[in-house]
């Protein structure tokens, strides 16, 4: 595995642990997640979390 790896479609995550994960994301950031404005792309792989939620605040 790697960090392009899908995360839902290889089982790592269930369609109920993207909850947690948001939730995870938010207390990274310290702030809150647009859950409306997620697209399913956004939620591939590592690579793909990291430029949607990281790459913009520079972490």
């Amino acid at each position: 595995m790697d960090d392009r790896t899908p995360i839902l479609d290889s089982g790592i995550l269930s369609s109920l642990d993207v909850v947690e994960l948001v939730i995870f994301i938010e207390s990274l950031r310290g702030e809150e997640v647009d859950v409306d404005s997620i697209e399913p792309e956004a939620l591939l792989n590592v690579d793909s979390l990291f430029e949607t939620f990281f790459k913009a605040f520079g972490r």
